[in-house]
């Protein structure tokens, strides 16, 4: 087992970041499936650091390999959406239920109770069972840019 740990993304971290989202596993699994270019990438980046509508956290191994990135956008008072991406290297050795539990506790310090919904296309089941397991419980199916996708909330009071 890899020890790890989470940090707030940095611009200095847009190149890594940016080879990240633009996996092919990754972007099959985004609801935009286009390829990302470097500037509009350094941009949402921009926005993201500077601004306090969400969090970008990256998790890394203790040699700062990237294992993946989890991000919460502020929707209204309290409530988030939430998303994950995890490196190639790191697919499948049980990291994203970790990470998205040691994200909600981060987010929780700032943020008492929060509420947080998960979007994932229909067809991307393990990340289905990784947010399941990390606590999320299945609301429904809806059609998220003509992708069928379930829809999962974390709330704990």
């Amino acid at each position: 087992m890899y020890l790890y740990y989470l940090e707030l993304a940095k611009m200095s971290d847009s190149n890594e970041l940016f080879k990240l989202a633009n996996d092919l596993e990754i972007r099959r699994n985004s609801f935009n499936e286009d390829k990302i270019n470097i500037i509009d990438h350094e941009n949402w980046l921009r926005e993201v650091v500077q601004q306090n509508k969400s969090w970008l956290y990256l998790a890394k191994t203790k040699d700062n390999q990237l294992i993946g990135s989890l991000r919460f956008d502020k929707k209204e008072k309290n409530c988030f959406v939430i998303s994950i991406q995890i490196s190639k290297n790191f697919r499948g050795k049980g990291f994203s239920k970790r990470i998205i539990i040691k994200g909600i506790k981060n987010l929780s310090l700032k943020n008492k109770n929060p509420s947080i919904t998960a979007y994932i296309k229909k067809d991307n089941i393990k990340s289905l069972r990784a947010f399941i397991s990390a606590g999320f419980i299945l609301l429904g199916q809806e059609f998220i840019k003509n992708n069928m996708s379930y829809v999962l909330r974390y709330e704990k009071y």
